[in-house]
């Protein structure tokens, strides 16, 4: 039999003070009960709450203790009096099983989830009457498996910032999508992106549209439609703009018939703002029915999709890699594993060739951040972004199909997590069984930072090509530097991102530098996470430089179009450092004078002359007398026998001998 309480009941520490109810020990609905509040509820931090019946809430539900999770029951914020009811509470989480909201009085609004809040809702969410509202950093997760069962005419209205300025490409994802009597699962942008300027709790205004190139701060803002376009299974080829379709019809703000998306479906726009700096942020709304539960893609062989988190919450990327990666059996992967990010710099141009933007990537290895795109002859700077594990609310990012025959993207709610913005760093340990991370920096003639990251892990990965942990390079650069995998299903793919087994001292890894400009390439340590061994870079001779002591340098003619070094961590031989120099420096004995041209102008730090005995005869310690690109040096008064000179350098040392004759 039914029953039906409306408090005060039989339950354990429930009491009504001051206008509202507040529970301060053990409050249980059993299934099959139905309990009505009539004024404010608090859950007491010592409370517990736990709905498994019908619990009907007129007021707003402040829940500083705990709420349990729960195997049936709805939870019903059904006023008749308040047009906006509000979740709070320093607990900064609530769990209800089904959620509705049916606010009936005059004004509607609806209900308002306090910053920062992890709502969490195991099954159907039903807006009969009024929107749901996530403020700020509030965020929706849904815990069930299968397809969406979100129903009603309101609508969810979620915020997230993105790039003001109007030359910076910004890629989202819709949190929502479209609602009405069709409840189809689709979305348009011109329907469901409304101006979060001045943030409107339950009433945003949706943003204006203009064919100019630039956006505008106007009210509403307005975004030009020249710069809104989506990317679906494109080829890899990076110079065929196959898959690229323009969501409005081009030179005019009218939607085109590709103007629809399915969740999970990204796209790019620019910002509204041609004077603002890379740290300025517009804010902008999404408003629709919440999306959630299993949406699919389909991506064919050897393409690329603009995809993005199509949920209220954040993402764990580990999880989306691994379904579309090991979970599945070998050969049949649906992606290579690897997650692409935007980041677009450069704040005062719309000419292509002179952007500052570049890729940022993730695996299971980590996050490299993104260098300068290799088509941007113009552009400069570096990104500052490293990816971690939790994709933000409303990202889009690219995933590829190269190495694999396709198939089916999936997302779903086992995917979905509460994260913060700004706290989603990695732990080193624990986390994919990395152990360690060596990060390696490369720069060029033309400054370009090149982000490289080498895993180790506890033999989750191998030293050959895996699936979800080695991130290709899809941007290279004139002067450059990558892993070569030798194994792959590709001949010689640079990749930005190595995973590989455990530690081993014997282990080599190939490094290729590819030279374009004559001038000063650089390799160097950007970081070390849990690695404390040695680390060196041989070159094509076995010679080994000690990455820990200082970068390695070397010198190229623009003609020279590779050098093939490789990752190391004990040294070669002890002549290694000795010999350094000879790739840049010569010195012989002529006219009573010892000559040492050095035409790459390598700073020398010292020379020393040991005759045949070894004793030293000759030394200079001063290195400004060794600057220059021909250095004399009078060596006269010497006993005509052979000779051992030594020179020194900041990188490496170079002996050679000549007879005073």
């Amino acid at each position: 039999m039914k029953r039906i309480v409306l408090f005060l009941g039989f339950f354990i520490g429930l009491v009504n003070m001051q206008g509202q109810i507040v529970n301060e020990g053990t409050l249980k609905i059993e299934s099959g009960t139905t309990v009505y509040f009539g004024d404010d509820y608090t859950n007491k931090s010592t409370a517990t709450h736990t709905n498994e019946g019908d619990l009907h809430l007129v007021g707003n539900f402040t829940n500083d203790g705990t709420t349990s999770v729960p195997t049936s029951g709805t939870t019903y914020f059904d006023s008749t009096t308040n047009a906006t009811q509000n979740i709070d509470g320093s607990s900064n989480e609530i769990h209800f099983y089904n959620l509705t909201v049916n606010n009936t009085t005059t004004g509607v609004q609806g209900l308002a989830v306090s910053d920062l809040y992890d709502l969490e809702v195991e099954n159907d969410l039903v807006l009969t009457s009024g929107n749901l509202r996530l403020i700020d950093e509030a965020q929706l997760i849904q815990t069930h498996t299968g397809l969406s069962n979100n129903s009603g005419l309101g609508h969810l209205l979620k915020d997230q910032d993105g790039a003001q300025n109007s030359y910076r490409y910004n890629y989202w994802s819709s949190p929502v999508r479209n609602y009405g009597a069709e409840n189809t699962a689709k979305f348009n942008v011109n329907t469901v992106l409304k101006d979060g300027t001045t943030p409107n709790l339950f009433s945003p205004t949706q943003v204006g549209f203009t064919a100019a190139l630039d956006g505008n701060q106007n009210s509403p803002i307005e975004l030009s439609t020249r710069w809104l376009w989506k990317y679906t299974d494109g080829n890899v080829d990076p110079y065929n703009d196959d898959g690229w379709t323009s969501l409005f019809i081009l030179g005019g703000t009218n939607p085109s018939t590709g103007k629809d998306m399915l969740p999970g479906e990204g796209f790019c726009m620019k910002g509204t703002n041609p004077a603002a700096v890379y740290a300025d942020q517009q804010n902008y709304s999404f408003e629709g029915l919440p999306n959630d539960g299993t949406y699919s893609l389909v991506i064919s062989a050897d393409k690329e999709y603009l995809v993005g988190n199509p949920y209220p919450s954040a993402l764990d990327a580990n999880e989306f890699i691994k379904n579309h990666t090991s979970d599945l059996e070998a050969g049949s992967e649906i992606i290579d594993g690897t997650i692409y990010y935007w980041e677009h710099w450069s704040t005062n141009t719309h000419y292509y060739t002179s952007y500052g933007a570049g890729y940022a990537l993730y695996t299971l290895s980590g996050g490299t951040k993104a260098t300068l795109h290799g088509d941007f002859i113009y552009g400069s700077g570096t990104g500052s972004i490293e990816p971690q594990q939790y994709i933000p609310v409303g990202q889009g990012f690219i995933v590829r199909s190269d190495f694999t025959s396709g198939g089916t993207i999936t997302f779903k709610n086992e995917q979905r997590t509460f994260m913060l913005e700004g706290t989603n760093s990695i732990p080193v340990k624990n986390t994919n069984q990395v152990t360690a991370r060596i990060r390696l920096g490369y720069e060029g003639p033309n400054e370009r930072h090149r982000h490289l990251l080498h895993a180790f892990t506890d033999d989750s990965a191998t030293d050959g090509f895996d699936y979800g942990y080695d991130g290709q390079m899809i941007d290279v650069g004139p002067n450059d530097m990558f892993f070569i995998i030798e194994d792959d299903d590709s001949e010689y793919s640079p990749y930005t991102i190595q995973g590989v087994g455990s530690y081993n001292i014997d282990a080599e890894y190939p490094l290729t530098v590819k030279t374009a400009t004559s001038g000063s390439h650089r390799i160097m340590i950007d970081d070390l996470e849990d690695f404390d061994e040695p680390l060196y870079i041989m070159d094509e001779k076995g010679n080994t430089h000690d990455l820990r002591e200082n970068d390695y340098l070397f010198f190229s003619e623009s003609n020279q179009t590779q050098r093939d070094l490789k990752l190391v961590f004990k040294p070669n031989s002890p002549t290694a450092i000795q010999n350094y120099l000879h790739d840049f420096v010569s010195a012989f004995y002529a006219n009573d004078e010892i000559i040492i041209r050095n035409t790459k102008e390598v700073t020398l730090t010292g020379l020393q002359v040991y005759n045949s005995l070894g004793q030293l005869v000759y030394q200079i310690s001063d290195a400004g007398r060794l600057a220059g690109d021909e250095i004399h040096i009078p060596f006269v008064n010497y006993a005509q026998t052979a000779y051992v000179l030594k020179l020194q350098a900041e990188m490496g040392n170079g002996t050679y001998k000549f007879i005073n004759y």
